[in-house]
This record gives C-alpha cells, sequence and structure tokens, in this order.
C-alpha cells in the first residue's frame, strides 16, 4: 500500500464515521450516485506535490492536499446543506491530526462553497486542506 493510499484512507475513515453520527450515506470517490438519495456526501481527494522536510533520502516528506466533501441534497433543502457543512467543519477542525504508521495528517482551516445547483439538485462544496507529514 502507497502513501496516498494511507492518506485518503485515514481521511475516508474519518467522514465515515462522522457520515455514521448523522446518518447520512458517502458517495464514495469512483463510485456512482445513487439519483434516489435526497441529502449525501461525496468525497474527493486532491493531492499536492510532496517536500522534504529535511536533507537526506529517508528524509520525511510533506504533502499538501485538498479533501473536498461536497454536501449534496435537494435544491428546495439547500440550508440543510448548509448546516452539515458546518457540522463536517467541526468534525475536520484545524489543528486535528490523523495518524497511523508512516502519516500523519494534519487538518487546516476548512471553508464552504460556492453552493451550486445541479439539476434538482443543490451542491456545497466544503474544502477541508491539509498537510499529511509521511515518513519513507
Amino acid at each position: 500500500m502507497n502513501k496516498s493510499n494511507l492518506i485518503h484512507g485515514l481521511l475516508s475513515n474519518a467522514l465515515n464515521t462522522f457520515a455514521t453520527g448523522q446518518s447520512v450515506n458517502v458517495v464514495w470517490e469512483g463510485r456512482p450516485e445513487d439519483p434516489s438519495q435526497v441529502l449525501y456526501l461525496r468525497e474527493w481527494l486532491i493531492m499536492g506535490r510532496g517536500t522534504g522536510l529535511c536533507l537526506g533520502p529517508t528524509a520525511p516528506n510533506a504533502a499538501p492536499g485538498i479533501y473536498q466533501v461536497d454536501v449534496v441534497d435537494s435544491v428546495s433543502e439547500w440550508g440543510t446543506a448548509y448546516t452539515m457543512a458546518n457540522d463536517l467543519l467541526t468534525a475536520f477542525y484545524r489543528g486535528s491530526t490523523l495518524t497511523t504508521t508512516g502519516v500523519r495528517i494534519l487538518i487546516e482551516t476548512g471553508q464552504t462553497g460556492p453552493g451550486m445547483r445541479i439539476d434538482s439538485k443543490y451542491v456545497l462544496p466544503v474544502t477541508i486542506p491539509f498537510t499529511a507529514h509521511v515518513t519513507l
């Protein structure tokens, strides 16, 4: 398993824990959406280029990234999307960390929007920037 998979796994597990507590489904990256669902979350991982934190072939890397979570709801319920987005940003708050062997993710300040209408759905993106500290 490569480190990108570990990073994605840590973030996805945290999102799954949040979604389970909110009784809302998640559409995982690369999976089709179910149009019958009214409110759900949809995740994306956008990784940046890692840089060495110090000299040497075994020095740890810092890999920036964005964990994008869309809150998708019906157009008539767009206020619910903002409540869910605020709850999500509370769960992924600035300074929180996710760790596993060889990877430590530091969450940075997230933000919402802009919301958009796509067909009969209201989509509110929640951007969760992070830096993953990775040991080689």
